[in-house]
């Protein structure tokens, strides 16, 4: 009712109001199954999976592609990575849920600051009408890397559901924003942000 029908809705009144661009805000978790043995691109076909929170992000992009089709709005999708920083607590919260994944995973992050930066250049950039951007900062880190960081002395135990994940499964390429967008993010990596107090 929230992913999918008020999307559907707010894109609605968008166009009746007269706004030209709109700017949606998805999930890498849209991905799924990676057998590439690369990160996910954005040409990547996806389907719907679970968790339930994916599949309503891909019903979202579906209806809003397909609203596109029939009026005149400039879309712009970004499926964003992993958010943390400025004291977000999706870590902490998620360390239940990570201590299970397997441990060689490769994640996307991304920084509140570097989303904000990634939504305000897909408002403002010109041509890019129907793009999909994968957003997410320069430093890919292992799922046992990140719980040290987050969780020091945290012991793993990872699911056999979860242990025959692929090394790629929740990385992302970020090549496409940064040529057409011009994204830089301000902090590179987790350890950047740590450094600088972003956390």
């Amino acid at each position: 009712s929230v992913n999918v029908e008020a999307t559907r809705k707010l894109a609605e009144a968008a166009l009746k109001a007269g706004v030209k661009r709109f700017v949606f805000i998805s999930t890498a978790l849209v991905y799924s199954h990676n057998t590439h043995n690369r990160p996910w691109r954005e040409t990547d076909e996806i389907l719907p999976q679970e968790p339930l929170y994916a599949k309503t992000k891909i019903a979202a992009e579906k209806t809003l592609f397909e609203l596109q089709e029939k009026a005149d709005i400039d879309l712009r999708v970004m499926r964003v990575g992993f958010i943390y920083g400025d004291g977000d607590q999706h870590l902490t919260e998620f360390l239940p849920i990570m201590q299970k994944w397997a441990p060689e995973t490769v994640m996307a992050l991304v920084h509140h600051k570097d989303v904000m930066q990634a939504l305000s250049l897909a408002a403002t950039v010109s041509d890019v009408q129907g793009s999909i951007f994968n957003v997410a900062d320069d430093m890919r880190m292992e799922v046992k890397e990140l719980l040290s960081q987050v969780d020091p002395g945290n012991v793993q135990d990872p699911s056999k559901e979860y242990m025959n994940f692929p090394a790629f499964e929740m990385d992302v390429d970020t090549k496409k924003i940064k040529e057409m967008l011009g994204f830089a993010p301000y902090y590179p990596s987790y350890y950047d942000a740590k450094q600088q107090g972003g956390l």
